[in-house]
């Protein structure tokens, strides 16, 4: 059973599905940030101690946000199938 949360234009209907608590859902979001954390610490430390000597910081800053923000895509999309809150109703 589903409950309509938001109507769009045409037949675009959004439903939250009832076999996800909130507290499921505030469990893995908070295990997704937990998990994002050590990439994080690790990515500041390769910068400092390897792309920064060798690229200089001017390179190695943003060089670093790329690769942190890829290991944030790598940890969100496989965590995205726990968290089906939202979806089309087609």
């Amino acid at each position: 059973m589903s409950l309509p949360v938001i109507r769009g234009e045409g037949d675009w209907l959004m439903t939250v599905t009832h076999h996800h608590s909130g507290m499921l859902v505030l469990c893995w979001a908070i295990a997704g940030w937990v998990a994002i954390i050590p990439f994080a610490i690790a990515n500041g430390a390769l910068r400092q101690a390897v792309l920064a000597p060798r690229l200089g910081m001017r390179t190695a800053q943003p060089l670093s946000g790329i690769l942190l923000m890829l290991a944030i895509a790598g940890v969100a999309y496989p965590s995205d199938r726990h968290l089906p809150l939202i979806s089309p109703a087609c």
